[in-house]
């Protein structure tokens, strides 16, 4: 498990505290939920996450948040066609990342290391199946402190639903240790059904 020394995730920390409105005009009090994503890349737990300008009213927050993602030089982001895909600066990262279509939601969603990868339907397969919403449970992991998200994923079967738990119980005990409770993940999980 790697673990950076405390003092630098309570620097790190001390930078990701501040004020900002999402997207969806919710106040967020911290950022919290971008570094617990940082932790997890660097701890590999996740291969990348996605930072997506949607989700921040003010372009110069999602700007400030890069850069202080990007001012930790293990880092590196590519842009795609929904944000900056963030991963390590680590060759076999960057191979793997390389060899998918990130504009295919299975493969997006490997390389984000969603434990459901692939059970979110496209439009077209709704429409194929005759389905107006997802069949399944929407699963989501975020931060105790402002609800921030740090994945959220839906899940087809109660298997992958099991799955995603078990994602979460070894996320949340690594966040919780190497950040010396600082930071703290939830789940909670909505079912979702065919109409």
């Amino acid at each position: 498990m790697y673990i950076l020394p405390i003092e630098i995730i309570n620097s790190l920390l001390d930078k990701f505290t501040f004020e900002y409105t999402e997207g969806s005009g919710r106040r967020m009090s911290n950022a919290h939920h971008i570094l617990a994503n940082m932790l997890l890349v660097l701890g590999k737990k996740r291969i990348a996450f996605l930072l997506q300008p949607i989700d921040y009213q003010d372009k110069r927050i999602c700007k400030k948040i890069l850069d202080l993602v990007l001012g930790t030089d293990q880092f590196i982001a590519s842009e795609t066609s929904q944000g900056y895909l963030i991963t390590l600066n680590n060759r076999a990262h960057i191979d793997f990342i390389m060899e998918k279509d990130l504009d295919d939601d299975r493969e997006l969603g490997l390389v984000l290391s969603y434990p459901c990868a692939g059970d979110l339907l496209s439009l077209e397969e709704l429409e194929r199946y005759g389905y107006r919403r997802q069949i399944g449970s929407a699963n989501h992991i975020v931060t105790r402190s402002n609800q921030g998200d740090v994945m959220s994923n839906v899940c087809s079967s109660e298997e992958n639903e099991v799955r995603f738990i078990e994602y979460f119980n070894d996320i949340s005990n690594y966040i919780s240790t190497v950040t010396q409770n600082k930071i703290e993940l939830e789940y909670f999980m909505s079912r979702r059904r065919h109409v």
